[in-house]
């Protein structure tokens, strides 16, 4: 979230996020339903994919070498920043023999095209 000019990233910690809210309503003076308002319209899509556990690990080497020349962040994944602001986030889940596929868009049908494209790579590079 950014409000002037001062961005607010709070993903990870819930009191930290609920006093800096109450912090920003008070400094600004605005109520909550603003702020709420503030927020940027994105769309998330959720998808798994099955891939058998002997392969996950070629699977993610493909994709990383797949998207090498975009921005990527390999924190927990495969997480693949798209120009238009959305981005594509590939888990390997470490117990069931699948991948979960995230994608967020400002709009639905972009987010679903770039679930698809990914889902089409993982089952391609399962095969190879």
């Amino acid at each position: 979230m950014k409000i002037g000019g001062t961005v607010l990233n709070v993903q990870y910690d819930a009191i930290l996020a609920l006093t800096s809210i109450l912090n920003m309503m008070a400094n600004q003076q605005k109520p909550l339903s603003q702020l709420v308002k503030m927020l940027p319209n994105t769309k998330l899509i959720r998808e798994q994919v099955k891939c058998p556990s002997r392969v996950k690990g070629r699977v993610m080497l493909r994709l990383m070498e797949e998207t090498r020349d975009q921005m990527t962040d390999l924190v927990d994944g495969i997480k693949v920043y798209h120009p238009n602001g959305g981005w594509t986030l590939i888990l390997p889940d470490i117990v069931d023999p699948t991948f979960t596929v995230y994608s967020q868009a400002p709009d639905l049908e972009f987010a679903r095209r770039t679930s698809e494209s990914f889902i089409h790579k993982i089952k391609t590079f399962q095969q190879m």
